[in-house]
């Protein structure tokens, strides 16, 4: 299911990382959100302060980083715009991809006006970016922890099938737009009730059919509960949101946690979004 890369990694994107993934959260609003996620931080995943990122090391600070905003106040995306504008001199040379909650519907305007152009600022220094609807009776920071946890543990040794670092930065680099689903089933036909959650799952709205340019999947269900067949089902699944030529990385995972349940986690970058 994996296709060759066309496209060359850019070096900066091949640096030794001092860590597999690392999260940072921006403005005041998301500080809770790095709270939740310090209580159960997945392995291989570390956790930093903003300033963090422009710090002069010797070392990078992660292989990948994931930074996330809540843009709920104005000083939300004012910090957006403050690492954009100290970014701009090439202080953060390592993948990014940006998860972003955005400002409610009923908003002022003049919130929603700074918002859109502290979103644009960060996307001109940054590779990718997943935006989430403020109005997501989603749990951010479980979510989180679930699928940069899934994201982690393919890069482990103790996975089925793995995705490796370098074919996850290549899937972040200079991508662009991305969305990041999940979704979870239990009991008898759980794999194929929890794909078709997924592609009924409102995150892919956004998508354009055959649009994706790269993919990682990462598939997780307890010892001996997953059979190869309801893999390739899955994946098979996911190809009317693939571009022809797609990249799509794969991962299967075992975790006796999840008992009777499956979860389907999907990382879609270089897309085309509808408008």
């Amino acid at each position: 299911m994996t296709h060759p890369t066309r496209t060359a990694m850019p070096s900066a994107c091949t640096t030794a990382p001092a860590a597999p993934i690392a999260i940072a959260c921006l403005g005041p609003s998301a500080q809770p959100l790095l709270a939740a996620l310090n209580a159960c931080t997945p392995p291989g995943v570390q956790l930093l302060a903003a300033d963090a990122l422009t710090r002069k090391a010797h070392q990078p600070l992660a292989g990948l980083l994931i930074l996330v905003a809540h843009q709920a106040l104005d000083a939300d995306s004012q910090a957006m715009q403050a690492l954009a504008q100290q970014l701009q001199g090439g202080a953060l040379a390592l993948p990014t991809l940006c998860v972003v909650l955005q400002p409610p519907q009923t908003a002022p305007d003049k919130q929603k006006a700074l918002a859109h152009y502290a979103l644009q600022a960060l996307q001109a220094q940054t590779d990718a970016t997943v935006l989430l609807p403020a109005e997501t009776d989603q749990d951010l920071p479980a979510w989180l922890a679930q699928v940069v946890g899934d994201m982690a543990r393919s890069l482990g040794d103790d996975t089925s099938i793995g995705i490796d670092l370098q074919e996850l930065t290549r899937l972040l680099c200079g991508a662009g737009p991305a969305v990041w689903v999940s979704t979870q089933a239990s009991g008898p036909g759980k794999a194929a009730a929890a794909t078709e959650q997924l592609l009924a799952h409102p995150g892919l709205a956004v998508l354009t059919p055959q649009s994706a340019r790269q993919a990682a999947v990462w598939v997780s269900a307890a010892p001996q509960t997953l059979r190869l067949s309801e893999t390739r089902d899955i994946l098979r699944s996911l190809q009317p949101w693939l571009h022809p030529d797609a990249t799509l990385h794969y991962s299967v995972q075992f975790d006796a946690a999840l008992g009777d349940a499956l979860r389907i986690s999907a990382l879609f970058t270089g897309i085309a979004v509808r408008h």
